[in-house]
């Protein structure tokens, strides 16, 4: 609730500033967490036929393997591997660490009751030789934290669904 006394006065409640950031703030998060579930599913899970499915990378390599009845000699071997893509990536996922909100009003007037606090003063006017402007800046550190037990699960899972498959085994199924 800010209303607007002239070009350098605006009446601003206190809580209402700060309370802007924290709002902001726990959007900010909100968003960050919907952005990890959007990758999950966009990337990483695709149409199946109940319910979706793990998107897998898939690709063929042909290496020497060694024949049991004949010591020394070699067989190329083209084996399918398959990859689940959310054991291949990092999960994008920050945390907002910290939210520093720093503030300088010159007060022209403080007017209030127990719940409510008015202040009537100066934010962001022309800066003046040798004082600190009025103004507001909020500064946000962000992180990377470790991924949440859930994440880690399934990339557990996902992990121990890599395969590699022999093709002629593979046709033999």
């Amino acid at each position: 609730m800010a209303s607007n006394l002239g070009p350098e006065r605006q009446v601003a409640r206190l809580q209402d500033l700060i309370a802007a950031v924290v709002r902001g703030v726990s959007s900010a998060q909100s968003s960050g967490e919907a952005e990890s579930v959007r990758f999950i599913t966009e990337v990483g899970l695709e149409e199946g036929e109940e319910q979706p499915q793990a998107r897998s990378l898939q690709f063929s390599i042909t290496y020497p393997v060694p024949i049991p009845d004949r010591p020394g000699e070699f067989e190329p071997t083209t084996t399918v591997v398959s990859v689940p893509i959310l054991s291949l990536v990092r999960v994008p996922h920050f945390q907002i660490a910290l939210a520093d909100l720093s503030f300088h009003v010159d007060v022209a007037q403080l007017s209030g009751r127990e719940d409510r606090l008015d202040v009537l003063g100066n934010f962001g006017v022309e800066p003046v030789p040798g004082q600190r402007t009025p103004g507001v800046s909020l500064n946000l550190r962000v992180r990377s934290p470790a991924e949440e037990e859930g994440i880690t699960r399934i990339k557990t899972l996902l992990e121990d669904a890599i395969t590699a498959v022999p093709e002629a085994r593979r046709e033999e199924r």
